[in-house]
């Protein structure tokens, strides 16, 4: 088996069909159904050479594309994948391998410090807040425990190159259908193929718009990286379909993102001392796209209105964050020290312009810790995001670790998201993190550093 479990294109063109085929004929509900199906054959396809645990891993990064209403069950919104994270969270938590595998330094002294504060809550929030600290614990950290455990198990047995492949062909997927779902939604064919195809952007299988920019920049990162390694131009076009698939979703987060990593970028080029030329290919792709554009007419012009409307931040969305900005400033200042914990009210924890969460549920990394946990809390995240990226970005430096330079772009744009969407409570958000940790880990041959 040369991939896993699927070359990019033989993934996608697999999934593409499943689902053209299922929706086409059932329409978009039955997406749930081929979801768990296509999840199970990921696992069938990998537990042989990886192991039963790291094929549950893959599953569940599989099944993570699927976040729309579609796909919860009961009125907790539950996932299919919650059932392959338990097991697998238990097997990891039996090997003893989490405070085994920090560096004995300040990471392990902050990852204790919120352990600590985050027992503490559990005993001190209300009943609402205790449930909001277990799904963190569960579905946040340990997500991103477990996944990050296959990951460097699964870069060791076969190579992380081949490892992101899979993650490659995802994003593919998610990319195609997402463009074909604009289309569609041009024919007035949509709700066969899209849950909110009234909103006309398109979604691929998230709950909106947004998850699929979002996911779209993570794949051209993961392309680029492949790209870089192997320098087929396949991972060059790959990219440039998830660029137009970003263009069509006119996401503000994801644009500002896109700029993040082009500045971060940069950055690494001039601490390295070598800055490369942009690639010929990336000029053909930008004449194709305004060629496409030109063919759409009228539809090109009312799609750059939208985008252009989107950074003159007088949209609700907008609104409701800068409101949601300064109100929670104005709860962390309420209590510095100890924070106010977990804890939401679905009606006074929110903006009245646009209905944005605010304190616990902030859209805003920073805010919600320093919401939660106070200051201290909020030092404790700026520590460990500025060790990574000094750490990373001096391994990038010295030894040239192609690896290292991915885990800071990738840090930085999740942070850059983590800004204005909650990313960092999203299911995928997880994933992402646990791939930092993998390429700050690990080289193209497996070996973890």
């Amino acid at each position: 088996m040369a991939t896993v479990p699927f070359s990019p294109v033989r993934f996608c063109i697999l999934n593409f069909a499943v689902y053209l085929s299922g929706l086409f004929l059932f329409g978009f509900s039955a997406a749930s159904i081929l979801s768990v199906c296509m999840g199970v054959t990921v696992m069938a396809c990998t537990a042989r050479r990886l192991g039963i645990w790291n094929a549950m891993a893959l599953a569940i990064t599989y099944l993570m594309l699927f976040d729309a209403d579609t796909f919860s069950y009961t009125s907790l919104k539950l996932r299919s994948w919650y059932l392959l994270l338990l097991p697998l969270l238990f097997h990891y938590l039996r090997k003893f391998h989490f405070f085994s595998r920090l560096p004995r330094n300040g990471n392990t002294v902050v990852s204790l410090l919120f352990a600590v504060m985050i027992l503490f809550w559990l005993v001190a929030d209300p009943m609402n807040g205790k449930l909001s600290a277990v799904k963190y614990v569960l579905f946040s950290i340990g997500t991103a425990f477990c996944l990050k455990e296959s990951f460097l198990e699964i870069a060791d047995k076969i190579g992380i190159d081949k490892q992101i492949d899979f993650f490659v062909g995802m994003a593919l997927f998610v990319g195609m259908w997402g463009i074909f779902q604009f289309a569609m939604n041009l024919t007035g064919m949509g709700p066969k193929f899209q849950d909110d195809y009234y909103n006309f952007r398109p979604s691929a299988f998230f709950s909106e718009t947004t998850w699929y920019a979002e996911y779209l920049v993570f794949g051209m990162i993961y392309s680029s990286y492949a790209y870089c390694l192997r320098h087929r131009r396949f991972y060059l076009f790959v990219s440039l379909l998830l660029l137009f698939g970003t263009v069509l979703s006119v996401t503000r987060n994801a644009f500002l993102a896109l700029a993040v990593w082009a500045f971060t970028a940069g950055v690494l080029g001039v601490v390295r001392g070598r800055i490369k030329l942009v690639h010929p290919i990336v000029f053909v792709g930008i004449a194709l796209a305004v060629s496409v554009f030109v063919v759409y007419g009228e539809y090109a012009n009312d799609l750059f209105v939208s985008i252009q409307g989107k950074f003159t931040l007088q949209d609700d969305s907008a609104k409701g964050r800068i409101e949601a900005f300064h109100a929670s400033i104005g709860r962390i200042a309420d209590s510095p020290l100890i924070g106010n914990g977990f804890g939401f009210d679905s009606e006074a924890d929110r903006t009245s312009v646009g209905g944005t969460s605010i304190g616990a549920k902030h859209a805003n990394l920073f805010l919600m810790i320093g919401y939660v946990f106070g200051l201290p809390g909020l030092f404790a995240l700026l520590y460990l995001i500025f060790n990574t990226i000094v750490v990373q970005t001096n391994r990038w430096r010295v030894y040239h670790r192609t690896e290292s330079k991915y885990a800071v772009l990738l840090l930085c744009v999740f942070i850059s998201m983590s800004m204005f969407a909650p990313l960092f409570q999203f299911p995928f958000g997880m994933f992402v993190l646990a791939t930092v940790i993998l390429f700050s880990r690990c080289s193209p041959s497996g070996i973890q550093v």
